[in-house]
């Protein structure tokens, strides 16, 4: 099985000194995640995932933020 996943908008923020920042193309954003797996019989599963994004609390700092790795599931 497989998923994939993908987002695209515009994220307003504050500044640090609560004022709202002003509105620029520096205030889109995006994510993106996909998964792929494999049932291991009927009760076990393996799972390779991975997802970036950089929302606006991400965006502020200039950094993106990412994550990726392996799910093994077993159900008793």
């Amino acid at each position: 099985f497989w998923r994939i996943e993908g987002t695209y908008g515009r994220q307003d923020f504050k500044t640090a000194a609560g004022a709202p920042a002003p509105a620029s193309d520096a205030d889109r954003v995006q994510a993106v995640s996909a998964s792929l797996g494999a049932n291991l019989g009927t009760r076990a599963t393996l799972d390779a995932f991975y997802s970036r994004s950089d929302y606006a609390l991400q965006l502020a700092t200039g950094s993106e933020a990412s994550r990726s790795g392996f799910s093994l599931r077993y159900r008793f």
